[in-house]
């Protein structure tokens, strides 16, 4: 590498594909993540910024990171509104997209390799240039109301994940969705965002990913013409150790326009980065994420519920462990229970056939995203923002086979119980004609 505007902190073998290599320009400390893969004349472009809803706190109004998502295509003074999207068409570009996260806001794109230069200027363009006026703030405030009808007012399960966030992480910055409150969004003005933006979209705050074909000279070229000129800016960032509040088995039962009666549980976890966060990944594999599933096996065979799903949420911040679904033929009143008694009866019978079907799951799924461009872009975009790692993520196909039944186990009973948990439980209600 011959440019010596750049730093070389890291490279990491990708399976066959090549040499992903990390680099941070020194004058503004702008992230970069190249990995050549010339399959097709064909590159990934995504730009990830190191902020989201977990960041509101403060005067900062909830909502915020999401909306100035939705703003970054209002254009700007060189590339009005409409012109940005309209040049990529034109250049072939596809999947043009945009999502705000607790921890990150991320924009992507899929464009031919010899447009690659016209990616990174409108994205250096929107970096620094955003047009924030009244009449587009306004615009974008109707779709965002309407888009939280939607997603959560009138969906039980935005609805129930409000409440979740409401009640578990009470007292912490992830206590509330990030699409915001309605007062909230009624309320944020032009100079809020303009706050929002000048703060945390700066180039020390962002990590461009590009994966596909091109040239790594060339690319750091470009990125050193356009990003260069930016200045960098001075970020705080929000982080908690702990959650505020002990859930207690805190049970919070509301009515919705439903045909079954739904739950979403949460038990408190722990971030993405301690050694117990895969060990819960693997559980929670076992007990949903493939066909011969435990709890698939005990309530969906049996045709108590309608579906069940586990999960941990990937989160820089202290995690929750997710049990979602909709019951059908069993009572809610004995849901709960009969579920920590199954849950007992499969931690105590967990066996290495159990655990080896759980590995390979999670590698097969981790290694089919490396044959996509956009999968691997994203995979090092979303590992560098949870961990300032950009092959974290990657790194976890080695360390997995290292755990445990006992291990499973062990995090099973610190954090898979009752009195860590809080559940939202959403009857149909009786006047409902459905």
């Amino acid at each position: 590498m011959k440019n010596k505007k750049f730093k070389l902190i890291k490279e990491d073998k990708i399976f066959n594909i090549g040499y992903a290599k990390f680099y941070n320009l020194l004058k503004n400390n702008l992230n970069i993540i190249l990995l050549e893969n010339k399959i097709a004349p064909l590159v990934s472009f995504q730009i990830w910024y190191d902020v989201g809803s977990g960041d509101e706190i403060n005067d900062i109004k909830t909502g915020q990171a999401h909306f100035l998502e939705h703003m970054m295509f209002r254009g700007t003074k060189k590339h009005p509104q409409g012109v940005f999207d309209t040049l990529l068409d034109s250049a072939g570009g596809s999947g043009s997209n945009a999502f705000t996260s607790m921890d990150f806001t991320a924009y992507t794109v899929d464009l031919p390799s010899n447009e690659l230069e016209l990616i990174i200027k409108l994205e250096s363009d929107r970096m620094k240039n955003l047009n924030i006026n009244s009449e587009n703030l306004n615009l974008e405030r109707g779709a965002i109301l309407n888009e939280r009808s939607l997603r959560v007012d009138d969906d039980p399960n935005g609805y129930s994940w409000e409440l979740l966030l409401n009640s578990i992480y009470r007292g912490t910055s992830y206590q509330h969705d990030t699409i915001g409150s309605i007062s909230d969004i009624e309320n944020i003005s032009v100079e809020d965002c303009n706050n929002f933006y000048s703060k945390y979209y700066s180039p020390n705050n962002a990590t461009i990913v590009i994966t596909g074909d091109f040239n790594e000279n060339k690319t750091l070229d470009l990125i050193d013409k356009y990003f260069s000129p930016i200045e960098k800016s001075n970020i705080v960032k929000n982080k908690f150790d702990s959650f505020d509040i002990a859930p207690n088995n805190k049970v919070i039962n509301k009515e919705f326009n439903i045909l079954f009666d739904k739950f979403l549980i949460g038990y408190q976890a722990t971030s993405f980065t301690h050694t117990d966060f895969f060990k819960l990944k693997l559980l929670s594999i076992m007990l949903t994420d493939t066909k011969t599933a435990f709890l698939k096996k005990e309530y969906i065979d049996t045709d108590k519920l309608v579906s069940i799903n586990t999960d941990i949420l990937y989160l820089k911040n202290p995690s929750i462990f997710i049990i979602d679904g909709t019951l059908k033929t069993i009572n809610k009143s004995d849901f709960l229970e009969d579920l920590d008694y199954k849950l007992n009866n499969f931690i105590k019978n967990l066996s290495k056939n159990d655990l080896l079907i759980a590995k390979n799951k999670f590698k097969i799924d981790l290694t089919v995203s490396f044959s996509n461009n956009y999968k691997i872009s994203s995979l090092f975009g979303e590992s560098i923002s949870l961990t300032s790692l950009p092959f974290y993520i990657y790194d976890k196909l080695n360390e997995i086979e290292t755990i445990t039944i006992s291990d499973i186990k062990t995090v099973f009973q610190k954090y898979i119980q009752a009195k860590n948990r809080v559940t939202i439980l959403l009857s149909k209600r009786n006047n409902d004609k459905i």
